[in-house]
């Protein structure tokens, strides 16, 4: 998988809970140590670093021009790359490894309340133990700058004064 960020650990965790082995890269070293943490089969700052493990899925959370090529790459024959983060919305597509591979591409936007309640079930066995950096909900301008330039640590989340 691509992108150890807000989405990404949580898909991690779940994917090593259910026994899959996990290849996971970031640009960020905070979310690369995440991954070792995590129990990661293999940790790198590219996927296509894992190019020769031929991997089956890779789900792609980040959705750079980049991280998509290096998905591209790594890709097993007859793989399935799952788009999932939207950094880019268009991408140049150079179509040899979607051909010569046979590659699935697939989209994902969520999932449906199943889904969802399944993430709580992994909460519940204690498989998911998110980073969540906190920060006042009036600085949520500032929070998303930090996003932007990578400096965010896991999911962020803006508490809400109730008063």
């Amino acid at each position: 998988m691509v992108g150890i960020g807000g989405l990404g650990q949580f898909a991690l965790q779940m994917a090593l809970a259910t026994g899959c082995e996990v290849y996971a890269a970031d640009i960020a070293e905070h979310a690369r140590e995440f991954a070792r943490k995590s129990g990661a089969h293999g940790v790198a700052k590219d996927i296509a670093e894992f190019a020769d493990k031929e991997l089956d899925v890779i789900v792609d959370f980040a959705g750079f021009k980049s991280s998509f090529e290096s998905c591209l790459e790594a890709s097993a024959f007859r793989g399935t790359i799952v788009l999932a983060g939207m950094s880019n919305t268009t991408l140049d597509l150079n179509v040899n490894n979607v051909i010569l591979k046979e590659l699935t591409i697939r989209g994902s936007n969520g999932g449906n309340a199943k889904d969802i309640a399944s993430v709580y079930d992994f909460f519940q066995a204690g498989d998911l133990k998110p980073e969540i950096t906190t920060i006042p909900f009036e600085d949520i301008g500032k929070g998303l700058e930090k996003l932007k330039k990578g400096e965010v640590s896991g999911r962020l989340v803006a508490e809400v004064n109730p008063d």
